[in-house]
């Protein structure tokens, strides 16, 4: 076999491997996207939990909660600013969910669930003066879609929503 032969057997076997290299880097990137967008996923719903894992185990937390959400009106100045911040605190991890989704890491079932999530947000007691204080903080696009929810379900209870 001549060394030209060889040369071009050589070029033959290199291109393949690269091709196969491809391949499987082309594979790796796959799943290295499908683990962090469930990894992103996960801490999402971690973030989220924060204010079910409090009510379930926080009896004081409960009551303050649900004061909020029954009769408003009736908290002292100290429970109406810590409602208010409990409030920003929500409504900035739900709105990063959807900035999330606005950025392509939310799949379309998990959007379905921040709709709900946002709608329920919207019909809450006393939302508005989170929003005023973190409104400015978003891009007109959150900002607009918060909007149109809010104008939505605007005289929608939060009570009957949470079947209280």
């Amino acid at each position: 076999m001549s060394l030209e032969k060889l040369y071009f057997i050589s070029q033959i076997t290199v291109a393949i491997g690269f091709v196969i290299s491809l391949i499987f880097v082309g594979l790796q990137v796959r799943q290295n996207t499908a683990l962090l967008r469930q990894s992103m996923s996960a801490e999402r719903l971690r973030a989220g939990d924060f204010l079910l894992e409090r009510l379930v185990t926080d009896a004081e937390f409960r009551d303050f909660y649900y004061r909020g959400v029954t009769e408003p009106e009736k908290y002292s100045e100290d429970d109406r600013f810590r409602n208010q911040f409990l409030n920003v605190r929500t409504l900035r991890s739900t709105l990063s969910e959807l900035i999330a989704y606005f950025d392509g890491h939310v799949s379309e079932e998990e959007y379905a669930a921040l709709n709900w999530n946002l709608e329920l947000l919207a019909k809450k007691p006393e939302i508005d003066r989170a929003w005023a204080i973190i409104a400015d903080r978003y891009s007109t696009k959150v900002q607009a879609h918060w909007l149109k929810i809010r104008e939505k379900v605007r005289d929608d209870s939060f009570k009957e929503a949470l079947q209280i």
